[in-house]
């Protein structure tokens, strides 16, 4: 099961937008954003994903299967998708299925990650794109956090 980011109304957050950071700024996009995250960047503008001091998991996440996903990212006539989250590396091996299937439709994937996870093989031939946002020392994280070898 993915476990998926909740939308204001309740609804799983999996969405036909612009993407509108990096070099696929303006491309027309599905994004998929999925909860937990292996960090505590002060600055996240998604601390919901993530922050269950603050936020009620039962609230904030739906855990769907991969094919709940997938029926809800084709009824978009996009067939670009974003990964973004939380971290989405946290949850490789349920993406698999899912990834797996939708290239196998002519679906291209970017990924966006704080880099601190290394991507599974299955994972690394099916994203395109590698959106990494590398945290410094003013993220608010330990070092063992923000320089992983």
């Amino acid at each position: 099961m993915l476990k998926v980011s909740r939308k204001a109304g309740g609804e799983p957050e999996i969405f036909h937008s612009i993407q509108g950071e990096g070099v696929s700024m303006g491309k027309p996009s599905v994004f998929l954003r999925l909860a937990t995250c292996n960090l505590a960047c002060r600055w996240c503008d998604t601390k919901y994903t993530w922050d269950w001091q603050n936020f009620d998991y039962r609230s904030e996440v739906v855990e769907l299967a991969p094919e709940d996903v997938e029926r809800r990212i084709t009824a978009y006539d996009c067939k670009h998708v974003v990964i973004t989250g939380g971290e989405p590396m946290l949850q490789q091996t349920e993406l698999e299925p899912l990834l797996e299937s939708l290239a196998a439709d002519g679906y291209s994937f970017e990924v966006e990650t704080n880099g601190t996870l290394i991507p599974q093989p299955a994972i690394l031939s099916q994203i395109g794109q590698w959106n990494v946002s590398p945290k410094l020392r003013t993220s608010g994280n330990p070092e063992e956090q923000r320089e992983v070898p």
